[in-house]
């Protein structure tokens, strides 16, 4: 099924996964408060435990940072195959349905020719503006 299951995917440190769990949950208090005035001492709590396990304890976020990493890998199984097939039936798609109605053959597919090599004889071929 997949062809990079011998590429070994690591965690990020704990240190980083409490920074920026603390930093997301910084941001939402200070949404609450900017936007709403309203003071959310839950998301401020939250947000100074991570941080300062992160500084001071970080072996303890380990758990958590795992959770989050696996959490991660089956968000990204499930959903890079959904984004893959929307994009190849909304892009690709109609795109191949225009060129069959227009008789457009770029691979070339329906030549019965014995090679698929391009005669360059009668071509003139100006190697000074590649680009």
């Amino acid at each position: 099924m997949n062809n990079l299951s011998h590429i070994k995917i690591e965690p990020g440190t704990n240190k980083n996964f409490g920074l920026v769990f603390s930093v997301v949950f910084g941001l939402f208090f200070s949404y609450k408060y900017l936007v709403h005035s309203e003071i959310s001492y839950i998301a401020l709590i939250i947000c100074l435990i991570f941080l300062g396990l992160a500084l001071f304890l970080p072996k303890l976020l380990a758990p958590f940072n795992l959770v989050w990493f696996k959490f991660g890998l089956l968000l990204g199984a499930i959903t890079s195959p959904i984004i893959m097939a929307i994009v190849f039936f909304i892009l690709i798609t109609p795109i191949a349905i225009f060129f069959r109605l227009k008789g457009r053959d770029i691979l070339k597919l329906n030549k019965n020719h014995d090679s698929l090599w391009t005669n360059m004889e009668n071509k003139k071929l100006d190697m000074t503006k590649q680009f």
